[in-house]
């Protein structure tokens, strides 16, 4: 698969992902390149892959929403922090608690009401197609 991040701290792209599992708000899920095309919203944790030369990586990911079409994957998240090679998910768990989970109520609000119209606006837009 191929898996492009966009946020507004930067970007990430990586090709050949053979898994890829996203935090979701009741856990997360695992998406594999045969999965059927897929439009979910992401909430602040690690997102975790399998990169080409077989090594899990792992990205700190905010909230955002997360579409998966053919063999494409776009995320478009708040924040993200890309993991250094060889970096532990238990590492960058403690840099999403204190930097992503870190809301007053009327941001938490807010958030909620722009996650659910950015999935709205994705779900109909694949529905044009």
């Amino acid at each position: 698969m191929k898996v492009k991040i966009s946020s507004l701290t930067g970007s990430f792209e990586a090709d050949g992902v053979s898994k890829l599992k996203v935090p979701g708000e009741k856990g997360h899920y695992t998406i594999l390149p045969h999965h059927i095309d897929y439009t979910a919203l992401v909430f602040p944790g690690v997102l975790a892959y399998i990169a080409q030369n077989g090594e899990e990586m792992y990205l700190a990911v905010d909230e955002g929403v997360f579409v998966k079409k053919g063999f494409d994957v776009f995320l478009s998240c708040r924040n993200l922090i890309i993991g250094e090679p060889g970096a532990q998910e238990k590492e960058l768990k403690g840099t999403v608690r204190d930097k992503f989970e870190t809301l007053d109520e009327t941001e938490k609000k807010t958030r909620e009401l722009i996650s659910r119209m950015e999935s709205d606006f994705v779900r109909r837009f694949l529905e044009m197609k």
